[in-house]
């Protein structure tokens, strides 16, 4: 399962995207006109790609 965490700093979009197995975890920032707060989690079982809001999961 991947996570990406997606939040606004100075204006900014930060997307910190984590996972557990393979442990890894990297911080992107972007310029985007419109920054928001979210995380989605997304699961891949080889056959179906996933991405789900917090609040669906």
């Amino acid at each position: 399962m991947q996570v990406f965490h997606l939040s606004e700093k100075n204006g900014l979009q930060e997307i910190q995207h984590t996972s557990e197995q393979p442990k890894f975890e990297r911080t992107y920032v972007v310029t985007v006109e419109n920054p928001v707060n979210e995380k989605v989690y997304v699961i891949d079982d080889e056959e179906h790609c996933t991405m789900l809001l917090a609040e669906e999961y």
